[in-house]
C-alpha cells in the first residue's frame, strides 16, 4: 500500500489590501510622490523688471502645451512603485527620462512664454517646483 503524500505546508492567506512586501520599491514611491507636489508648486518666478519682486507661476498657470506630461510621469512613476521588479526595471528609467525631458523642456517652454522683446528686463527663473522636480529625479535614480 502506498504512502501518503505529506500535506503541503499551506501559506498564510493575504490580508485584503496589503501588497506583499517585496514588490514595493520606497524610491520609486518616493520620487513619484516628491514630483507630484513639484507639479503642485509654482515651478518659475516671473519678474516684470529688475525691481519688482516676482510672482510664482505653477505649470497649470502657464498652460503651455503638454505641461500635463510631467504630472503624468510622476504620477506613473509613483504606480510603478507597486509593479513586479521586472515591470518595474523597464519602466523606471524610462519615465526618468521622461521626467528629464520634461523638466528641461518646460522650464525653457516657461521662459520663452513669459519674456516677450515688448520687455526686455523682465526675468524669469527657476522656483521650488522645478528645484524639487530635480531633487525627485535624483533620488529616483539613486539605486
Amino acid at each position: 500500500m502506498p504512502t501518503p503524500a505529506p500535506a503541503l505546508a499551506s501559506a498564510p492567506a493575504p490580508v485584503l489590501g496589503v501588497l506583499p512586501r517585496t514588490l514595493v520599491r520606497p524610491v520609486l514611491v518616493l520620487a513619484g510622490v516628491l514630483g507630484l507636489l513639484a507639479c503642485a508648486l509654482g515651478w518659475v518666478n516671473f519678474r516684470p523688471n529688475r525691481l519688482v519682486l516676482g510672482e510664482g507661476r505653477t505649470l497649470a498657470a502657464l498652460a503651455l502645451p503638454l505641461w500635463w506630461a510631467l504630472p503624468a510621469a510622476w504620477a506613473a512613476l509613483l504606480a510603478s512603485g507597486w509593479l513586479p521588479a521586472r515591470w518595474q526595471r523597464v519602466l523606471a528609467p524610462l519615465l526618468y527620462v521622461v521626467a528629464a525631458y520634461a523638466v528641461s523642456w518646460l522650464l525653457g517652454a516657461a521662459a520663452a512664454s513669459l519674456v516677450s522683446e515688448d520687455n526686455p528686463f523682465a526675468r524669469v527663473s527657476p522656483a521650488a517646483g522645478l528645484w524639487l522636480s530635480i531633487a525627485a529625479l535624483y533620488i529616483g535614480v539613486s539605486p
